[in-house]
């Protein structure tokens, strides 16, 4: 009897390493895929751009200085055992950074999802970005092209088991899959006190946490992400009340928005720009919470 139970035990031994194995490999192939751009897509000139309106949409609207640090030198973005140990990179010109990167590679990067090499992003949102249009997209890379030189290499990514697993099963997935599956266009909307036009400003700063559909939800830190819809707190706000709440951190009931939350730098918007957001979430459909 002890005989079967020991090789019972190894052959199940056996099994959970080949499938560690084949879960790994399968995770490292989908990860080895090179991200595909259409044909002309990366000849895109980013030259002109102005790096101060450059600095107000990179800061205030799609918060790159949330992951990358408000030096741009980038960082340690998640440390756990089953998911991995990922890092932010140094956006600067500095050693280590995008000095060497051409128009085509933050093309590349921003709208596609992909590093200079071909490999895809792992988690940087670039479906967020991918409609930027072409002047937001050359003010922000003129911004980030002027940034004071930070002298950082952040290690690769290290991914855990949880990570390889859930890449291999389709459930995590870099943007690019979603770029390349939606195939986004630049957007040609104008600056505008509109709803279009707020609803572009959202896709750049509020889908990542809020959802595609704006209605919240449990983030992997453990934070809940408010429901942006009519259904939500925001269904009962004046515009008034919306921007105090962004510009003071504090909602009208007198409670305070959750430090994971970055209205020091969405408070910072302009007013146009945030009526234009407030018009753009009035007009979205209702939603329960969470149906993110």
């Amino acid at each position: 009897m002890l005989k079967w139970t020991l090789r019972v035990l190894l052959a199940l031994v056996i099994f959970l390493i080949a499938a560690v194995v084949v879960v790994y490999a399968l995770g490292q192939h989908k990860l080895s895929q090179g991200v595909t751009v259409p044909k002309g897509a990366l000849a895109e000139q980013l030259s002109g751009g102005d790096p101060k309106r450059g600095a107000h949409l990179a800061n205030f609207v799609a918060h790159c200085t949330g992951c990358h640090r408000a030096n741009g030198g980038g960082g340690l973005l998640f440390q756990d055992i089953a998911f991995g140990t990922l890092y932010a990179p140094n956006l600067t010109r500095g050693p280590g950074g995008t000095g060497e990167f051409s128009d085509a590679d933050w093309v590349r990067a921003l709208r596609f999802g992909g590093a200079p090499d071909g490999r895809p992003l792992i988690v940087m949102p670039s479906r967020d970005f991918a409609e930027l249009s072409h002047e937001d997209l050359a003010d922000i890379v003129a911004y980030l092209r002027s940034l004071p030189t930070v002298s950082k290499t952040v290690p690769s990514p290290r991914l855990g088991p949880l990570a390889e697993a859930l890449i291999a099963l389709g459930k995590f997935h870099p943007d690019a899959e979603d770029i390349l599956k939606d195939a986004p266009a630049p957007s040609n909307v104008r600056p505008a006190v509109s709803a279009a036009y707020g609803g572009y400003l959202v896709r750049l700063g509020c889908v990542g946490c809020h959802g595609a559909h704006l209605s919240g939800g449990r983030m992997p830190e453990g934070a809940v992400a408010q429901n942006l819809t009519p259904s939500g707190d925001l269904g009962r706000w004046t515009f008034e009340q919306f921007t105090r709440t962004l510009r003071t951190g504090r909602r009208p009931d007198g409670t305070t928005l959750s430090r994971m939350m970055p209205w020091p730098q969405v408070g910072q918007m302009t007013d146009d720009e945030l009526q234009a957001v407030y018009l753009f979430l009035k007009s979205t459909p209702p939603r329960p919470n969470g149906t993110r």
